[in-house]
Parts: C-alpha cells; structure tokens; sequence
C-alpha cells in the first residue's frame, strides 16, 4: 500500500508517502499501525465500555490479596499504602487511599524520597511501620524486586501484597501474600502492559465485586477512581492498545468531572475538547512528578487527595516546583550538550552536581534530539546512579539484562529505565552496553538511529473540514504504539506568512472562507529559519489536524511540524 520512496525534510527525517487507496482513512490508519482493520468490527474498540475490562480476578493471587484486605478491615488492623515517587506510583498510592477509606479501612501511606531512600521497599521502612503497629503493606508499583525485604517483613508478622507492572526477575517474592503483576511468567491475565496505576486499579476492582453484587452499582463505584487510576497510564507511556485502549477512552470520557479536585484544579483553562493523552503527557503529568524531582512526592499525593479547603496552596507550590524544574532540567541539558561527546553509539554523560531528580528528564531531551539511547549519571562516591531513556531505538531492558551482574541495582521499562553501578564497574559496563547495542541493532538488520515516518495521508481541500477531524479523532485515542495521524498538505511556500515579533514562526491558508468556522490555516512555530531564502516552489507540509477554539467559535488548524521541498520528492 506505501510507496517506498522516502523523502528527507527540512528537519532532516525520512518520511514515506502513502499510494493511492480506496480504503477507508480508519482502515489506513490501522495498517500503517500494524493492527489488524478488522478492529473496526469489534465492539471493545470502536465503543469501548467498562464490562470490556478483563476481569480482575483473572490475576492467580487476586483472591488471596481481596481476602487479607478484608481481613485487615474486620479486625481493625493498620494497612500502608506504599509507593513510589513519580506518577505512577503517586497515582497508585492515592487511588487505594481514597478507596480503602471509604470501605472503612484504617489506611495511611509511606513514600519514598527520590535522592534519600530510592526505589522500592526498603527493611528500614518495615521496622518503622512494624513500629506503629502496621500489620499489611501493600505495594503499589514496586516490590516484585524486593525479596529480601519482604522475607524481612515476613519474619517480624508484616504481611505484604505486591501490586506492580515491572519486569519481573528469575526470582521472585516467595513470602508475598499475593504478587500481582501482568507481566509474571505463566499468569493467566491476559494483557501484560498495564501501568503500576492500573495494577492497583484492577485490585480495588475486585475488591468492589467481593463487597457489591449489583454491576450497575460496581461501574457506579469504579468511576469515582478511573481519573486517578489512568494517570499513571499516560505518564507512563504505556502502549494505547488492548486493554489500555478501553482504559484511555473511559478515563477521557470521565476526566472533565473528575472527583479529584487537584486534577479539576489543574484542567482549569485547559481544551475542553481534548481527545488526547497530552493534558496528561504535557500538562498534569510533568507537575506532578516535580514534586517527586524537586522537593517531597508528598506535595503531589496531597494534590490528588485534597479537598477545596486545601487545593489552592497546594496547587500554587506544585506550579513553583515545576518551573524550577524546567529551568533546571533546560541548564543542565545546554551544559550537557556543551561537554558531552555525542559521537559514540550510545550517549554517556556523568556529572556530580545534576540533582538527582532531573537526570531522567536530562536523558530523554538528549535522547530524542539524537534519536539514541541516552544515560544520564549521577556521581556519588563510590557509585554512580542513572536514568536511561531509549529515543525509541531498542528496548532499555533487553539492552540492560546481559549486563545484570555489573549493576548494584537496575529495572524499568521498554522506554525508561534507571539502574546504580559501582564506579569501578562504571568504563566496563560502558563497553558492555556498546557491545549489547551493536548485537541489537544487527538483529533488527537496521540502523536503529534511523527512524522512518509514514504520512498516513496527503489531505485535500475535501478532507479539511472538522467532519473530518471527528472522524479522524474517533479511532483515539492516540499514544505510544497507537500514533497520533500524521497527514501532509500541499502548500505554495510563495504564500507563507510569517508570524511572531522576530519571525520565527508561519502560517499558511490553505482553505479560504468567508465563514470562520470554515477557514482552515497552517501554523508552524519555530521553523522559520528552515525555509530556504528562496521560496518559489511547491512543498508538503507535514503535521497534524487540530481544532482551534477563538471566542467559542470552533475552526480546523492544521499544525506544522515538519516541511518537505517538492523538489526532493519529484525531480
């Protein structure tokens, strides 16, 4: 169906164009996804509904992990919620808070401090919660790793439930009440993608269907959680297909009226015609893990658990961590940039004065710029302390694992992953994560520093109209694995307008009218300086439909990210 001509942009990628087609835009936008299009038949992806959720109890351990929750209630015993630091794991924590409360459950929390504690469960944070008489713990994304702290709390009458998305080792937790993770080997849930957010989710689900018989009443009860319960999803970038399609779609529909009123709070003035993950991706997600980088991820938690007597100031502190994060983070990544080589197959920068919550957001704006694996290394001592991002080359984990036996301790995902090494340790690992790379990359028969985008389609005057981005806009939402469409337009670069005080940035009209709502510009911002000086010829405009809403009236926009000469596509 694509025409195996590729074209290089003015931003130096290479992009194919589609052929010819009668297939419907849903149907190439599936194929070009590399899913099947008879989706399009099916009921759990074109409308999406709760009872399309897999059932909760399908995880081997759910009944034991619903049974010692109840237990713990009927005999008043004190339960922790313990968590992580990021969104995932600030979400997850809040989520079973809120719901175990409102069975009646005494429940409080414990999370961990980025820089002083690190990751996971450790024996101090037992013998401090065994001090206060705390019976179960249950783990909220994280805790598959930690077998000898649990082995601990097991010894002192500390009862722990695991609940966690991560990958899972060769050796797991023996002594856990129950361990529910996805990706466990041999589990009979079948969808393995799940965040941390949604593990913890699914455990309250069934705990909803052991206390409520009515369905009706379980949605009833299940709603008030799905905007908590999805923020992890989408700050964690999982995959927006199967099980993660159906979430994303119920939690778009109940995000508007969330019952967190931190999360109302932060989608003040916010598109209310979002049909995306990026309000989360961009927006909620970045102010919550600042908390987290920055300061406590107490902040946050309080966030999504505050009322109204108490958001405002809470709001106002998290807005100050975050532009005290992105100010950092653009520092330290212009330093980076000036002292780094970027020549070698894998980017490798360590300093000791980046502050530790930073290193990830360092490593990913390296790692997309260069379209390489990025890490980014803490210096502390005698080790050093890391966050790699993928640039969406290979996955992190397959590049890590040969390398196990020279870590102190690593884990993560696909896209994101962190790990500790001696500095002893620290040149070989080096070489042995090169040496992994290049292994990777001959397998895949691909220079994984080159990525190829495909125009899902060249749109005409017929296709600019809203009708069309509706219809377009259904088939979400969009995210990792489940791209946003890319399309190109036709455009005389003769009739480009700049825009700005200093011109950086353009526009085009590529459908006049006299009628607001039916005019339809391009806008490029800052791409100026990419047009040639000579701007008599053709080109394609490569981005993506938008709506813009001016004074309520409502206009198709389409957004400029890319532009491509005619001249390079048709000699």
């Amino acid at each position: 169906m694509l025409d195996k001509q590729n074209s290089l942009s003015l931003l130096e990628k290479q992009y194919v164009f589609p052929q010819e087609s009668s297939w419907s835009i849903e149907q190439i936008l599936l194929t070009n996804r590399n899913l099947p299009t008879d989706l399009l038949l099916r009921e759990d992806f074109v409308r999406p509904a709760f009872h399309h959720l897999h059932d909760p109890y399908l995880f081997p351990q759910m009944q034991e992990a619903v049974a010692r929750i109840l237990q713990a209630r009927e005999n008043l015993e004190r339960i922790v919620i313990f968590g992580d630091y990021d969104v995932d794991g600030v979400s997850s924590t809040a989520l079973l808070v809120k719901f175990l409360t409102q069975i009646g459950c005494e429940v409080s929390y414990r999370l961990p401090h980025r820089v002083n504690d690190g990751y996971g469960l450790k024996k101090y944070f037992i013998d401090e919660l065994k001090a206060k008489n705390v019976s179960l713990v249950i783990t909220v994304d994280c805790g598959t790793r930690d077998i000898d702290v649990i082995n601990h709390a097991h010894s002192i009458g500390v009862d722990v439930i695991v609940t966690d998305h991560h990958a899972v080792p060769q050796a797991i937790p023996e002594h856990a009440i129950a361990l529910l993770n996805p990706k466990l080997p041999n589990t009979t849930y079948p969808f393995s993608s799940l965040s941390g957010s949604w593990v913890a989710f699914k455990l309250l689900h069934a705990l909803v269907m052991a206390l409520e018989k009515n369905t009706k009443k379980q949605e009833e009860i299940l709603r008030q959680y799905i905007d908590i319960a999805t923020l992890g999803t989408i700050a964690d970038c999982m995959p927006l297909i199967g099980e993660n399609r159906i979430i994303a779609t119920l939690w778009l529909r109940e995000l508007r009226r969330s019952g967190s009123v931190g999360i109302r709070k932060l989608l003040e003035g916010k598109d209310p015609h979002e049909k995306d993950g990026d309000i989360v991706g961009f927006h909620i997600g970045p102010r919550i893990n600042a908390a987290g980088r920055m300061d406590t991820p107490y902040t946050a938690l309080s966030l999504l658990l505050a009322g109204e007597s108490r958001i405002d100031p809470i709001v106002a502190e998290i807005e100050m961590l975050n532009t005290s994060r992105r100010d950092e983070t653009k520092f330290a990544t212009e330093r980076a940039l000036w002292e780094m080589d970027t020549s070698g197959p894998i980017l490798w920068y360590a300093k000791n004065d980046i502050e530790h919550g930073i290193i990830g957001l360092i490593a990913g704006k390296l790692a997309n710029d260069f379209s390489k694996v990025s890490i980014v290394l803490k210096d502390e001592w005698e080790k050093l302390v890391a966050s790699a991002r993928s640039g969406g080359v290979c996955d992190l984990m397959e590049l890590l694992t040969p390398s196990a036996d020279l870590f102190i301790a690593y884990g993560g995902h696909r896209e994101a992953a962190g790990f500790s090494v001696s500095k002893a340790n620290s040149d070989e690992l080096y070489q042995s994560l090169c040496t992994t790379y290049s292994e990777i990359t001959q397998k895949n028969e691909q220079k994984a520093s080159t990525k190829t985008i495909t125009i899902d389609s060249i749109l005409t005057s017929d296709d600019l109209t809203l009708d069309f981005y509706e219809q377009v806009m259904q088939l979400g939402p969009y995210g990792v694995w489940f791209s946003k469409p890319v399309f190109g337009v036709e455009a005389d670069l003769s009739e480009m307008q700049d825009l700005g005080s200093s011109w950086e940035h353009i526009s085009f009209v590529l459908k006049k009218s006299k009628k607001f709502e039916e005019q339809v510009k391009a806008v490029g911002f800052g791409i100026r300086d990419l047009i040639p000086n000579n701007q008599d010829q053709k080109a394609i405009l490569i981005g993506e439909l938008t709506k813009n809403i001016w004074n309520e009236r409502v206009s198709l926009q389409f957004m400029i990210r890319d532009i491509i000469l005619r001249d390079t596509i048709w000699n």
